[in-house]
């Protein structure tokens, strides 16, 4: 009676503790072995190295240990029922052992691991690393048959697995719908260039450069501008741009309003309109500007580009620091600027969330 038990009681605990391994190495999240990591858990630090670099090792050790306990157990458990009970008894013990195995070696201790698998982490680390170096001989045959049907399927984190991953982590808890709108927002914009978010030039505030302080200051439209683009001639000839505060600082100091505006005029990077945003935004911040002239395949000017309308592309967030009234004079270009962007995350497919941008 006592091998009866013992035969069952082996097969249960090991398959029990392959459950576990195995539960926890396929659910447990990378940053949380990295945040253990740092923590100093050495167990989580050898799981990481498991997951990263040797991972159908452990699972072909875990599957191994698993097999061998469940027949093994099984077999010696059936021919002590024969000899205590008679064979009528084997199909009995054979099915009760299996219900038991069902529930407490697969069942209860996977969907402990698969919600608890970060707490367990540091100890299947350490079972995992022995199991395989013990293992390693019978694991180098296995590995001989599992490379040629892996070899080439390896995949590293897709930017649209990132994107879904973001779009469930408020529905999780992780982090806020705010949050999560920044993050995917980030990564959206990778590809996006600044065709898809210039301001058109039929919409842009423009002054000709043989105009005067005065004529400038007598802009109503140009009010809600800091900075306005100069032309010589024709609209498309753009020149550079002047500032609204050097000009004002100008007539309060001066007074003199039939000073020309030529004299004010700074540099305006051009940028291509095929470069990313990111690009574009590292460009400006470079030559320590806050604003472009986008121009396109053949060098005509098509529109301009702010810092402002970059890193709010970037990040998708509204960040203009201007009054209302101010700020709603700008509604038209930023309006078409954010349509033509939300016309872009659709065509795109980006968004795994229905309803995001």
């Amino acid at each position: 009676m006592i091998a009866l038990v013992f035969w069952i009681a082996l097969a249960v605990v090991l398959c029990h503790v392959c459950s576990l391994l195995e539960a926890t190495l396929l659910s447990v999240r990378a940053p949380a072995l990295s945040s253990a990591e740092r923590a100093g858990s050495s167990g989580a630090a050898r799981l990481a190295e498991i997951k990263r670099n040797r991972v159908t090792d452990a699972i072909s050790a875990i599957l191994t240990v698993n097999t061998l306990a469940g027949t093994i157990g099984a077999g010696f458990a059936g021919a002590q029922a024969a000899t205590l009970f008679g064979d009528a008894s084997v199909g009995l013990v054979s099915v009760v052992m299996t219900v038991f195995l069902l529930v407490v070696s697969e069942i209860i201790p996977k969907t402990f691991a698969a919600t608890h698998a970060a707490a367990l982490a540091g100890t299947a680390g350490h079972v995992l690393f022995y199991l395989v170096r013990i293992m390693a001989p019978l694991l180098y045959l296995a590995r001989l048959i599992t490379d040629r049907f892996s070899a080439g399927s390896s995949e590293g984190l897709t930017r649209r697995e990132l994107a879904a991953l973001i779009a469930s982590a408020p529905d999780e808890g992780a982090i806020s719908e705010g949050e999560a709108e920044l993050l995917a927002n980030i990564v959206y914009v990778q590809n996006v260039t600044l065709e898809q978010v210039h301001t058109p030039a039929e919409k842009v505030v423009m002054i000709e450069a043989s105009r005067t302080v005065g004529d400038l200051l007598g802009m109503g439209e140009a009010d809600a501008f800091s900075r306005i683009p100069i032309f010589a001639g024709q609209r498309g000839n753009v020149e550079g741009y002047v500032s609204q505060r050097e000009i004002l600082r100008w007539a309060v100091m001066d007074g003199a309003r039939d000073h020309p505006l030529k004299e004010f005029i700074r540099p305006m990077p051009s940028l291509p309109s095929k470069m990313t945003i990111r690009a574009a935004t590292d460009q400006l911040l470079h030559q320590h500007e806050a604003i472009g002239q986008v121009v396109g395949v053949k060098g005509e000017f098509i529109g301009i580009v702010t810092i402002e309308d970059l890193l709010e592309s970037l990040i998708g967030l509204d960040i203009t620091d201007e009054p209302e009234d101010v700020s709603a004079l700008r509604e038209d270009a930023d309006r078409i600027r954010r349509k033509r962007v939300a016309r872009l995350r659709q065509a795109k497919g980006r968004w795994v969330r229905s309803g995001r941008g």
